[in-house]
């Protein structure tokens, strides 16, 4: 039994140390619980230095942002998508960061009154305009209630170094959902 302790605890640690090397992207998203109530958002909007939220532009799409307060989380609230092809919420990511690593991981403790899924993609972006998307193999879901949820997607550190910027986008499945993020934390896996 104490070996399985003792297992668990360098598991438990080595999140901890993982989500360390992105603590500016952590604390930006940490402080969204706190910020502004947007009751209808733009197509591109703004949340946190390096957070924003984003939808296809002349669709029609309905959705607001609530700010819960501390250690409550943040709610987004999709009243209707409309047209658009895509709703996200997405953040800048530390290149240099992710270049030292093998995977990027998400984790997600959530809370929804439905069904809700989402799809974390990492984007490269280079200097040429260009971009590539790479998605984690699964959707993350929260099927009502509380749920926490854990996604990776594979590094590659010779398109991170070729790139300009990286981004983090998690895209919504649906044309009405409601999802209230408690957290979400960026995790690097070596």
């Amino acid at each position: 039994m104490q070996e399985n302790s003792g297992l668990l605890y360098k598991i438990a640690r080595a999140f901890d140390d993982s989500a360390r090397c992105f603590r500016r992207e952590n604390a930006a998203l940490a402080a969204l619980e706190c910020g502004e109530t947007i009751p209808q958002m733009a197509p591109f909007q703004p949340l946190r230095d390096g957070v924003w939220c984003a939808h296809e532009e002349g669709a029609g799409t309905s959705a607001s942002l609530v700010a819960q307060g501390a250690g409550k989380g943040v709610q987004i609230d999709m009243h209707d998508i409309g047209s658009s092809r895509w709703f996200s919420l997405s953040w800048a990511i530390d290149r240099e960061t992710l270049a030292s690593g093998r995977y990027f991981g998400l984790l997600a403790h959530t809370l929804s009154d439905g069904l809700t899924a989402w799809r974390p993609c990492l984007r490269y972006l280079f200097d040429n305009g260009s971009f590539q998307d790479v998605f984690c193999r699964e959707h993350m879901v929260c099927s009502g209630g509380a749920a926490e949820e854990l996604g990776f997607i594979r590094i590659d550190p010779a398109r991170a170094r070729q790139a300009r910027a990286t981004e983090i986008h998690l895209f919504f499945t649906g044309a009405r959902f409601r999802i209230t993020f408690l957290s979400l934390e960026n995790l690097l896996i070596a």
